[in-house]
């Protein structure tokens, strides 16, 4: 077994630039979604109240969407049929393996806003 050797970086103070302009910049809003459900009686009375979607992250699964995936992923939030699809493979779980009998799903909207920028900074001396 090897050991690793840990290496540490000094801080550096940052000189703020405010007369900067930020460049590049990105701003905007989208909509992402997050998976629930409820258990749902054999009288159809339901059971439950909405819940999410128990979800781990990890290399398996459903893949982020191409756009806003990696601010979806920060934020635990999803794409409508990345939401959709866990949604429903959570439903299928349910059923087959604990003897679920009838599970309604549904994905929850939530508007999301971002705003990224950067400048150029200048290191005290």
């Amino acid at each position: 077994m090897t050991k690793r050797k840990i290496i540490t970086v000094p801080h550096k103070e940052i000189k703020s630039n405010e007369e900067q302009e930020y460049c590049p910049t990105q701003s905007g809003n989208y909509i992402a979604y997050l998976p629930e459900f409820r258990i749902v009686s054999e009288d159809e009375i339901v059971a439950e109240e909405w819940k999410t979607v128990p979800v781990e992250r990890g290399n398996f699964g459903v893949p982020n969407p191409i756009m806003f995936g990696g601010i979806n992923s920060t934020i635990f939030l999803f794409g409508y049929e990345q939401a959709m699809a866990l949604a429903w493979g959570y439903a299928a779980i349910s059923v087959a393996t604990y003897g679920v009998k009838r599970i309604e799903v549904r994905v929850k909207p939530y508007e999301v806003w971002y705003d990224i920028k950067a400048r150029m900074f200048e290191e005290k001396k």
